[in-house]
């Protein structure tokens, strides 16, 4: 671990980082090449890689934090805090690329609105490769994180997001025991959200890069089942996406489709089919908006392979969302 410096500077970005040699280079460049030229610090937080991070990171100007064992991006980004020299904690993902302005942003924000603890950024619906997956999970982020405005006010948006020190400190980071990506903001923002001011800056952008199709599904699982979890253990998670109306009608849809697919195979009936049109109807009515973006920003010839992987990601983060139910169930059980 480095000494603990006293001499301030005015922002420190804080990246966690695990075995990300494909990305963190780009990562970097984005805060180095950016308008932002004032009193700043990178700190990168090496959560045990086993690639060739490290050494990519070392032909960078930044602060270096190696730790022997890999114990989660929250325990991770606490690190990075603790010794940050910043009035101001700037969190970014190792696998993005931050917008020319968008440190600035931060910092003219801050400055601008005393009262404000947290100011969140978003994905950009701009692409990160030319790949299929990633034309429609770069438009997704971007479309929730526009739609989910209310959401964006009740939490730290660790992938792009900033909050004074003092108050980090005074609520003392994130949750160590959330060991992977996303429900440690959530988690967070269960409890400062009704005691400190946050903010939504659509103009801070970051570019996300998504892994394989099949690493990202799973992914989804993982986080339906986190912050369903979270919020069955009283930490509420306000205006929580997952929560919408519409999201909801999504996933009950969904799970009544599969299964009346596979009632299809073994009952023949034209009644099923008729039910079944039916509800593919109701799921795509829930996801209009998002469905009229993709056609207005994507190519048109894509669009039947979006909707495809749209109903899976959405069936996918419907087994999260019962995994976490049932393992809320369990844990009441053995109490």
């Amino acid at each position: 671990m480095p000494k603990l410096v006293s001499k301030k500077v005015k922002i420190s970005i804080i990246i966690p980082m695990y075995n990300s040699e494909k990305t963190i280079a780009k990562c970097i460049k984005s805060i180095l090449n950016s308008n932002y030229k004032k009193n700043y610090e990178i700190i990168i937080v090496d959560d045990g890689s086993t690639d060739n991070s490290i050494n990519i990171v070392k032909k960078f100007k930044c602060k270096l934090i190696k730790l022997k064992n890999n114990r989660g991006v929250a325990n991770a980004r606490n690190i990075g805090a603790r010794y940050s020299r910043g009035e101001i904690l700037f969190f970014v993902d190792s696998d993005t690329v931050l917008g020319p302005n968008s440190v600035n942003i931060i910092a003219d924000t801050f400055e601008k609105n005393p009262r404000t603890s947290i100011v969140n950024g978003i994905y950009s619906k701009k692409s990160y490769d030319n790949r299929i997956f990633t034309l429609y999970k770069s438009l997704n982020h971007h479309y929730h994180g526009v739609k989910d405005v209310k959401y964006k006010s009740t939490f730290l948006s660790v992938f792009c997001g900033a909050i004074r020190k003092r108050v980090f400190i005074d609520m003392g980071g994130f949750d160590n025991n959330i060991k992977s990506a996303g429900g440690e903001d959530a988690e967070f923002g269960s409890r400062i959200s009704d005691l400190y001011k946050i903010i939504w800056a659509p103009k801070v952008e970051a570019i996300h890069y998504y892994p394989g199709f099949i690493k990202s599904m799973i992914k989804y699982i993982k986080r339906g089942d986190i912050n369903t979890f979270q919020t069955l253990k009283g930490k509420s998670l306000k205006n929580h996406p997952y929560l919408s109306i519409d999201e909801l009608i999504a996933y009950v849809t969904s799970i009544l489709i599969l299964s009346t697919l596979l009632l299809i195979l073994f009952f023949n009936f034209f009644k099923l089919k008729i039910f079944i049109l039916l509800l593919f109807l109701i799921f795509v009515i829930s996801k209009i908006k998002f469905y009229l973006l993709l056609l207005k920003e994507r190519k048109k010839y894509l669009f039947p392979i979006f909707i495809i992987i749209n109903y899976i990601e959405t069936l996918l983060i419907s087994g999260g969302i019962i995994l976490g139910i049932v393992r809320y169930l369990f844990r009441l059980m053995k109490k």
